[in-house]
């Protein structure tokens, strides 16, 4: 069985989560994303393991000026995922 957790923080200039616009349709000049992901695997067997992973992060924006897109301040994604190898 192993059980694992990861911290961390991602600074992003000129882009948001990896997408990148700009003037009236901006997003935002930068962001940063806080995150936290944990996974789980168990070996049931000599050939079959069990999995589970699951993600959370909030990310807050830089505003862009001049975007008619307004109010992007605090994001927050997640995932889970489970299965068998």
């Amino acid at each position: 069985m192993t059980i694992g957790f990861d911290l961390g923080a991602m600074d992003e200039k000129g882009s948001v989560l990896g997408s990148l616009s700009s003037g009236a349709i901006s997003l935002g000049q930068g962001a940063t994303t806080s995150f936290v992901n944990a996974r789980f695997d168990f070996g049931l067997t000599q050939y079959v393991k069990f999995y589970a992973r699951g993600s959370y992060g909030k990310t807050s924006v830089k505003a862009a000026e001049l975007s008619l897109v307004e109010r992007v301040d605090n994001l927050t994604s997640g995932s889970f995922s489970i299965g068998l190898v």
